[in-house]
């Protein structure tokens, strides 16, 4: 890939980020970046902090209560969803602050 590299060391990478901000507002020229800061992650970490906001409605068929097997249950796919979701391992890398 041709290309340079630039180091950059800035302030306040644990508060609200001025350096960097600061870095962006200067408009620094670059096509990727990978901001450190001093934590004890051993392993190269995305989206460091951040939250993640879903708004997800499962609909199913709706059916009698006496007889479930015949249809889908709603509560049931949001449940298998969540467990399939939590099982990607976002935390990995997790470590105290």
């Amino acid at each position: 890939y041709p290309g340079g590299i630039t180091i950059v060391s800035v302030v306040d990478e644990e508060g609200e980020g001025k350096g960097v901000k600061q870095i962006i507002e200067d408009g620094v020229d670059v096509d990727y970046a990978i901001f450190g800061e001093p934590t004890n992650a051993d392993t190269l970490t995305v989206a460091y902090r951040g939250s993640i906001l879903l708004n997800i409605r499962f609909e199913t068929e709706t059916g009698h209560s006496s007889a479930p097997w015949m249809f889908e249950n709603s509560i049931e796919k949001a449940i298998e969803f969540w467990e399939k979701f939590e099982a990607q391992n976002y935390t990995q890398g997790e470590t105290e602050s």
